[in-house]
Protein backbone atom coordinates (compact mmCIF):
# COMPACT_ATOMS: atom_id res chain seq x y z
CA UNK A 1 0.00 0.00 0.00
CA UNK A 2 2.92 2.34 0.62
CA UNK A 3 3.93 2.05 -3.02
CA UNK A 4 0.43 2.90 -4.30
CA UNK A 5 1.12 6.67 -4.52
CA UNK A 6 -2.44 7.35 -5.71
CA UNK A 7 -1.71 6.28 -9.27
CA UNK A 8 -4.89 4.21 -9.80
CA UNK A 9 -6.95 7.09 -8.43
CA UNK A 10 -5.16 9.40 -10.84
CA UNK A 11 -6.25 7.22 -13.75
CA UNK A 12 -9.86 7.43 -12.56
CA UNK A 13 -9.83 11.16 -11.81
CA UNK A 14 -8.13 12.25 -15.05
CA UNK A 15 -9.93 10.43 -17.88
CA UNK A 16 -8.89 13.00 -20.50
CA UNK A 17 -5.16 12.75 -19.88
CA UNK A 18 -4.66 10.31 -22.75
CA UNK A 19 -2.83 7.06 -23.31
CA UNK A 20 0.62 8.40 -22.43
CA UNK A 21 -0.45 9.37 -18.92
CA UNK A 22 -2.16 6.00 -18.45
CA UNK A 23 0.97 4.22 -19.64
CA UNK A 24 3.25 6.14 -17.29
CA UNK A 25 0.91 5.73 -14.32
CA UNK A 26 0.74 1.99 -15.02
CA UNK A 27 4.49 1.69 -15.47
CA UNK A 28 5.35 3.45 -12.23
CA UNK A 29 2.58 1.68 -10.31
CA UNK A 30 3.97 -1.71 -11.38
CA UNK A 31 7.59 -0.66 -10.84
CA UNK A 32 6.95 0.63 -7.32
CA UNK A 33 4.91 -2.46 -6.51
CA UNK A 34 7.65 -4.81 -7.73
CA UNK A 35 10.20 -2.86 -5.70
CA UNK A 36 8.09 -3.04 -2.54
CA UNK A 37 7.37 -6.73 -3.00
CA UNK A 38 11.05 -7.38 -3.72
CA UNK A 39 11.98 -5.74 -0.44
CA UNK A 40 9.40 -7.87 1.39
CA UNK A 41 10.83 -11.03 -0.18
CA UNK A 42 14.42 -10.00 0.57
CA UNK A 43 13.66 -9.31 4.23
CA UNK A 44 11.09 -12.05 4.76
CA UNK A 45 13.03 -13.68 7.60
CA UNK A 46 13.37 -10.44 9.53
CA UNK A 47 9.74 -9.59 8.82
CA UNK A 48 8.60 -12.95 10.21
CA UNK A 49 10.73 -12.47 13.33
CA UNK A 50 9.43 -8.92 13.83
CA UNK A 51 5.82 -10.12 13.60
CA UNK A 52 6.61 -13.15 15.79
CA UNK A 53 5.53 -15.46 12.97
CA UNK A 54 8.54 -17.71 12.29
CA UNK A 55 6.82 -19.63 9.46
CA UNK A 56 5.83 -16.48 7.59
CA UNK A 57 9.03 -16.44 5.53
CA UNK A 58 8.06 -19.52 3.53
CA UNK A 59 4.78 -17.95 2.35
CA UNK A 60 6.00 -14.48 1.38
CA UNK A 61 7.38 -15.36 -2.10
CA UNK A 62 4.03 -16.83 -3.19
CA UNK A 63 2.12 -13.94 -1.68
CA UNK A 64 4.46 -11.56 -3.51
CA UNK A 65 3.53 -13.24 -6.81
CA UNK A 66 -0.14 -12.82 -5.91
CA UNK A 67 0.52 -9.20 -4.97
CA UNK A 68 2.21 -8.48 -8.30
CA UNK A 69 -0.71 -10.06 -10.18
CA UNK A 70 -3.04 -7.92 -8.09
CA UNK A 71 -1.16 -4.79 -9.19
CA UNK A 72 -2.16 -5.52 -12.80
CA UNK A 73 -5.77 -6.02 -11.72
CA UNK A 74 -5.88 -2.71 -9.83
CA UNK A 75 -4.98 -0.81 -13.00
CA UNK A 76 -7.61 -2.71 -14.97
CA UNK A 77 -10.17 -1.91 -12.26
CA UNK A 78 -9.29 1.79 -12.34
CA UNK A 79 -9.77 1.92 -16.10
CA UNK A 80 -13.14 0.18 -15.81
CA UNK A 81 -14.25 2.62 -13.10
CA UNK A 82 -13.13 5.51 -15.31
CA UNK A 83 -15.37 4.21 -18.10
CA UNK A 84 -18.17 3.45 -15.61
CA UNK A 85 -18.25 -0.28 -16.34
CA UNK A 86 -19.41 -1.18 -12.85
CA UNK A 87 -21.33 -4.31 -13.81
CA UNK A 88 -18.30 -5.89 -15.48
CA UNK A 89 -16.04 -4.84 -12.61
CA UNK A 90 -18.42 -6.26 -9.99
CA UNK A 91 -18.69 -9.55 -11.84
CA UNK A 92 -14.91 -9.87 -12.13
CA UNK A 93 -14.39 -9.08 -8.45
CA UNK A 94 -17.12 -11.51 -7.38
CA UNK A 95 -15.71 -14.30 -9.50
CA UNK A 96 -12.23 -13.60 -8.12
CA UNK A 97 -13.47 -13.84 -4.54
CA UNK A 98 -15.38 -17.02 -5.35
CA UNK A 99 -12.23 -18.48 -6.89
CA UNK A 100 -10.26 -17.53 -3.76
CA UNK A 101 -12.78 -19.23 -1.48
CA UNK A 102 -13.03 -22.41 -3.54
CA UNK A 103 -9.26 -22.82 -4.00
CA UNK A 104 -8.36 -21.93 -0.42
CA UNK A 105 -10.96 -24.16 1.23
CA UNK A 106 -10.32 -26.98 -1.23
CA UNK A 107 -6.57 -26.94 -0.68
CA UNK A 108 -6.92 -26.56 3.09
CA UNK A 109 -9.21 -29.57 3.07
CA UNK A 110 -6.55 -31.49 1.12
CA UNK A 111 -3.93 -30.63 3.76
CA UNK A 112 -1.98 -27.79 2.11
CA UNK A 113 -1.91 -25.74 5.33
CA UNK A 114 -0.81 -22.13 4.91
CA UNK A 115 -0.07 -22.66 1.23
CA UNK A 116 -3.83 -22.89 0.65
CA UNK A 117 -4.03 -19.13 1.28
CA UNK A 118 -1.07 -18.48 -1.03
CA UNK A 119 -2.57 -20.48 -3.90
CA UNK A 120 -6.01 -19.01 -3.25
CA UNK A 121 -4.55 -15.50 -3.50
CA UNK A 122 -2.78 -16.34 -6.75
CA UNK A 123 -5.98 -17.89 -8.13
CA UNK A 124 -8.01 -14.80 -7.20
CA UNK A 125 -5.63 -12.39 -8.91
CA UNK A 126 -5.07 -14.66 -11.89
CA UNK A 127 -8.75 -15.24 -12.48
CA UNK A 128 -9.51 -11.52 -12.52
Amino acid sequence: MLSNCGLPQYLVAKPNEGRAAAFHATFYFLLLGALGLGIAVAFRGALGAMLMAPNLARYIPGLAVAGLCERFVVIQDAIQVRHMRFQSLSLQRSLGELMYAVVTVGLAWRGFGGYAIVWGSIARSGSR
